[in-house]
């Protein structure tokens, strides 16, 4: 598991830091899971508290682009704001009718 680890936080070395500046966010519920809509330090605690099926729904959805450290839709359309996640949410929500 150590060499998993390692081989994801050489790979992105972005998520491995947000992922341990943001431990101290606090959640409404402690069940739920934070999605990091941007990797750019700036946004590391700016966070969304998802319902863990919400945040597997989401993730079904959209890719990670290394290159601008935020996720794109499917059809790669950049999602550079925290509300373009919580609208895709929606969306999503919508059509799988959740």
């Amino acid at each position: 598991k150590k060499e998993i680890v390692n081989k994801y936080k050489n790979k992105y070395p972005e998520k491995y830091l947000a992922k341990n500046a943001s431990q101290r966010v606090i959640k409404n519920d402690i069940n739920n899971e934070l999605h990091h809509w941007s990797y750019q330090e700036e946004f590391w605690k700016d966070v969304i508290e998802l319902s863990v099926k919400e945040h597997n729904l989401l993730h079904r959805y959209i890719k990670y682009d290394q290159s601008v450290m935020m996720y794109r839709t499917l059809d790669g359309h950049l999602l550079n704001t925290k509300q373009s996640h919580l609208d895709l949410l929606i969306k999503i929500k919508e059509i799988e009718q959740i």
